[in-house]
């Protein structure tokens, strides 16, 4: 087969991502790096969601700024970070 090796691709234009690490490293520092507020807020509201029956944001997939809970989703995701995940 053909493996055609794809180079990472990140949001954030990548400054957080340290592509001289192995790449599953390099993977987890950017995903919970503190600077990296989407992967916060999205554990937090399916955590939410799955402890409540109902997400802060809805749909738990498309969180916007402009969502009517989004200051409450932030404020626990800023906690979730400075807890340590």
């Amino acid at each position: 087969s053909d493996q055609t090796a794809m180079l990472p691709a990140v949001p954030l234009d990548g400054q957080l991502y340290d592509s001289q690490l192995p790449r599953r490293e390099a993977f987890a520092r950017w995903l919970t790096n503190d600077q990296n507020m989407y992967f916060a807020r999205a554990t937090v509201n399916r955590v939410w969601g799955l402890m409540t029956g109902t997400p802060l944001v809805s749909p738990v997939d498309n969180i916007t700024e402009d969502a009517p809970m989004f200051d409450a989703l932030n404020c626990l995701a800023t906690e979730f970070i400075r807890d340590g995940y």
